[in-house]
């Protein structure tokens, strides 16, 4: 067999790109076949036949000879494919509150995001993609978006929504962790009493233990006395 030439597909690939090898021109003659090897000529078998397909993960050098038969193995011929490393791409869990924007987090910067269901109402997955100078690629593991709901908030008042003018009144709030007042009230507790003065509206900021919060509001009548006849 003659010394035969290769064509390579490619130089230069990613870790673990296909790259096809065949050979161009000179022929067998005798030989039986091809074979192909890495790491020296007669050294590790990678395939036969005149093209073959190998995905490097490290810059190698491919030999082939023609061979088999009763004849003696022809001279090698050899290129070289040298392998530029796929990015290490991670993505971070992440949460927001229902029906909030939610920023998706991603390593290396610079890359794109797939999620595989961006509605906001309940928890789903996401995946990162990167590509780095060298044009090769590398996706993430799949990273969780968890939805947090928003409290459900329920507004009392004792005794009721009307009070006399002077009288007391203890508005309440269910459903959440924390709490804060509006209208001129500090407390930061679920239960706040105090002596209305008007007519007002007052305003309660829920938060649940996941940081997600809602406001509701509740209308407080203050009745003026008539004054008392004998």
């Amino acid at each position: 067999p003659t010394i035969p030439s290769i064509n390579s597909s490619a130089s230069t690939s990613c870790s673990g790109q296909s790259v096809t090898l065949s050979i161009d021109t000179d022929s067998l003659n005798s030989a039986a076949t091809w074979k192909w090897y890495s790491g020296s000529c007669g050294g590790t078998i990678v395939g036969t036949g005149n093209t073959i397909f190998v995905s490097p993960t490290t810059s190698t050098t491919y030999y082939v000879r023609g061979d088999g038969g009763c004849i003696t193995p022809g001279l090698c011929a050899s290129t070289s494919i040298s392998v530029n490393a796929s990015p290490t791409v991670t993505a971070s869990n992440v949460s927001a509150c229902a029906g909030s924007p939610v920023t998706l987090i991603g390593s290396p910067a610079g890359g794109s995001f797939s999620v595989a269901n961006p509605y906001l109402g309940a928890s789903t997955t996401y995946t990162y993609s990167y590509t780095n100078s060298f044009g090769c690629s590398s996706t993430s593991l799949p990273a969780t978006i968890t939805i947090n709901a928003i409290p459900s908030i329920n507004v009392t008042a004792s005794p009721g929504n009307s009070v006399c003018v002077g009288s007391s009144i203890t508005l309440s709030a269910t459903g959440a962790n924390t709490y804060s007042w509006s209208n001129g009230i500090s407390s930061a507790t679920n239960n706040v009493a105090f002596v209305p003065t008007t007519s007002s509206v007052y305003t309660v900021t829920a938060t649940s233990s996941n940081g997600c919060s809602t406001n509701t509001t509740i209308a407080v009548n203050v009745i003026n006395q008539l004054p008392v006849t004998i």
